[in-house]
């Protein structure tokens, strides 16, 4: 449904940034088009599953990837287009003038000067779009809901159907009572967490940082001996815990049902988890 999503949203956010940046970047539907983009990159995801819900799984009947697909690519548009737009502005004025003195066509300037050069900072977007769509749970309930069946037929993709994802996998089975269903979310929840940390580590080479992904009572055990960096665990720590060990930060947010916490006291209070990693 990623895959889907990308395919959607990409194409449409780079073709809008290109002309928010380059053809009509003071045009009245270059500014209703920019307040648009703005707006939705605020807008609740589980939104963006009822806009899909509403315009697919009604119309065809039955929950599939599609439908996913369509939320999904509804909360990544923003962000392509806005960071592809400030990437090509942000190409020198002195480039495009040297294409258009060298008998450059606009088309020849935007396909062979402005995407190129700004194709770092819009690949930037992109995986940060990618991103925020992968660790979406909310609007997926609503459009694809979830299958423990195999989506390929005789090797044929059976989209037309509801479709399985990581992230309502971790949802459902971390509310089973089943233990063997509880470790799978668990191992599924340690796919997410890998994912941030190597994101972290990309941003912050400088940062050594050390986590083992345990949780529950051998988490906070391991974190409170200063063991590991970061620790996870199904209860925050209490207040004499987080006494005990001092410069503790915990982390206002979940994953699955599990509480982070990092003990980095260089970083001070700057560490932020974004949505969309």
């Amino acid at each position: 449904m990623v895959g889907l999503a990308s395919l959607i949203s990409i194409p449409l956010g780079v073709l809008s940034a290109v002309f928010l940046a380059e053809l009509g970047p003071n045009s009245r539907l270059a500014q209703v088009a920019r307040f648009a983009t703005k707006t939705l990159t605020g807008l609740p995801s589980i939104l963006a599953g009822v806009f899909a819900y509403a315009v697919v799984v009604l119309t065809t009947g039955t929950y599939s990837a599609p439908a996913g697909a369509l939320a999904l690519a509804v909360l990544m548009l923003p962000t392509v287009a806005l960071t592809a737009e400030e990437a090509i502005k942000a190409v020198p004025k002195i480039t495009r003038d040297a294409a258009y003195g060298m008998g450059c066509t606009r088309s020849q300037v935007i396909w062979k000067v402005l995407l190129p050069t700004a194709m770092p900072g819009i690949l930037t977007g992109v995986m940060l779009a990618v991103a925020r769509a992968a660790g979406e749970t909310a609007p997926l309930l609503f459009t694809a809901l979830f299958s423990s069946f195999w989506l390929f037929d005789g090797g044929v993709p059976r989209l037309m159907q509801p479709t399985a994802s990581l992230a309502v996998l971790i949802y459902n089975f971390s509310g089973m009572p089943f233990e063997n269903q509880i470790e799978l979310a668990w191992a599924a929840s340690l796919v997410l967490y890998e994912k941030w940390i190597l994101t972290y580590r990309q941003q912050h080479a400088d940062v050594q940082i050390t986590y083992e992904a345990v949780g529950s009572g051998e988490g906070q055990r391991r974190f409170l001996a200063d063991a590991v960096d970061f620790g996870a665990s199904d209860a925050a720590l209490t207040d004499e815990q987080i006494a005990q060990v001092g410069a503790v930060r915990l982390v206002p947010a979940t994953a699955g049902m599990v509480v982070l916490a990092y003990n980095l006291p260089q970083l001070g209070g700057s560490l932020r988890i974004p949505r969309d990693v």
